[in-house]
């Protein structure tokens, strides 16, 4: 499941359309019926990405539309969550594997892979939403 969702992600920044990649993961569908809390944000931080780079990507006017394709196809990516509570959420996941791991508790191969990819999105997060304040500024 992850090599696939790295892919899809790489595959439409590298043009091809949103519902024939990032789209295809039906957990994004469905974010508010999921019952995993580090699953959830890593889904909201998946489609605040996807919102984040097609703002900047937009704004910046540098693309032509066989390079990036910008519709949606009535898709909102991320309806009614700021970056703020995106970021909070990650953060939220992040302690809850870290009390584990404090609590002397043995942590799973995949519970340390999912605190790393945590880290990742928060700080891709972080860095997104900033390139888009700047380019708001100028």
């Amino acid at each position: 499941k992850q090599w696939y969702q790295r892919r899809v992600r790489g595959t439409w920044l590298n043009g091809h359309s949103l519902a024939q990649t990032v789209l295809t993961c039906l957990y994004l569908h469905s974010v508010p019926q999921i019952e995993c809390p580090v699953l959830v944000s890593i889904c909201n931080a998946a489609l605040k990405c996807c919102e984040l780079i097609y703002c900047i990507i937009s704004t910046a006017g540098c693309y032509e539309e066989e390079d990036f394709l910008t519709c949606t196809y009535g898709y909102t990516l991320s309806p009614n969550m700021s970056t703020s509570k995106v970021i909070s959420l990650l953060k939220d996941g992040e302690e809850e594997l870290n009390r584990k791991v404090k609590r002397g508790q043995p942590i799973l191969p995949a519970e340390d892979a999912m605190l790393k990819r945590l880290t990742f999105w928060k700080y891709f997060v972080i860095v997104l939403h900033k390139i888009q304040m700047f380019e708001k500024k100028n």
